[in-house]
């Protein structure tokens, strides 16, 4: 009886093992996805033109850049918080399954 509780217990912990391995690798190809749009959008930003124009040019890639490198703190602090929590819920699911074991034992 004790031994299905703690096996409920450990199938949650995976499960939300499962949904933060998922959201922590959404993150990670978001923030690929964004280092290779900046890259693209300052290239293509060509500041020699822009120093012979009396107009402002590409003002939309850098508002975009700018906004991208916003976003991307966000996203490491995400990434960041995401594995601790990945952590903590691997130990609890070592802690769970170590009890889970010694109690079988026992009842042997």
């Amino acid at each position: 009886m004790v031994v299905t509780y703690l096996e409920k217990i450990r199938d949650k912990y995976l499960e939300e093992r499962i949904d933060i391995s998922a959201k922590l690798n959404e993150t990670l190809v978001l923030q690929k996805e964004n280092v290779e749009f900046i890259k693209l959008l300052e290239q293509n930003n060509d500041s020699n033109f822009e120093a012979f124009s009396p107009r402002t040019i590409n003002s939309f890639n850098k508002t975009k850049i700018v906004e991208l490198k916003e976003e991307q703190k966000v996203l490491e602090n995400n990434i960041s918080n995401l594995k601790s929590d990945l952590e903590m819920v691997e130990k609890e699911i070592e802690e769970v399954s170590l009890v889970i074991k010694e109690a079988k034992e026992k009842l042997k």
